[in-house]
């Protein structure tokens, strides 16, 4: 003669209804057997709780079904969201390459001033670019007749005088006033007055 356990025919026939009924779920909520009831068989409770979405006390079928529906949505969710971090890693890659291809092609952009064929350097534009510093001699009364801009480009200025002495001086403006006359001013001070 078989002996029947009255808790195995209950969640039997809870099965056969459709639900679960929590209350029965949580009289033997000691899951790890230890014969205590702590923090991890509490959490399970919870769960079991929260899974009743409709408060009547029992797990039913169409509330697993909606918690599965829920985790597939989740896991959906998940995937589209490591789908959208490698499109913003590989856009950022992406940026970062056109940002070193424009660095590249704006480095040899600035080297458009190459020499010609003469070896003279000239800009987009056309102007000559000077390379080396220039130098010219001329009597100390020609030099009003020199056209201004290169006036304005003097810096050095050295004088050899009637004994045959050198004197160096360094520019730092002057007045022009005519092809005759004009004024030089030095950096220690000194004005050198050419009137012709």
């Amino acid at each position: 003669m078989a002996v029947e356990d009255p808790q195995l025919t209950r969640r039997v026939s809870t099965l056969k209804s459709g639900s679960l009924a929590i209350a029965d779920l949580l009289k033997d909520l000691d899951i790890d057997g230890d014969g205590d009831i702590d923090e991890e068989d509490k959490k399970i409770a919870a769960t079991l709780k929260s899974m009743d979405t409709d408060g009547d006390g029992t797990i039913t079928l169409k509330e697993l079904v909606k918690i599965g529906q829920g985790k597939v949505k989740d896991e959906k969710k998940i995937q589209n969201m490591k789908k959208l971090i490698i499109a913003v890693l590989c856009a950022s890659l992406i940026f970062c390459g056109v940002m070193l291809a424009l660095m590249i092609a704006a480095n040899e952009a600035s080297k458009e001033d190459t020499p010609d064929s003469s070896g003279n350097l000239k800009t987009v534009g056309g102007k000559f670019i000077s390379t080396e510093e220039t130098t010219s001699s001329l009597n100390l009364t020609q030099l009003p007749l020199v056209d201004l801009d290169d006036l304005k480009s003097l810096k050095d200025l050295m004088v050899r005088d009637i004994n045959g002495d050198y004197h160096y001086y360094t520019i730092t403006g002057f007045t022009w006033t005519s092809t005759s006359f004009m004024k030089l001013f030095t950096a220690r001070h000194d004005i050198i007055i050419i009137d012709n």
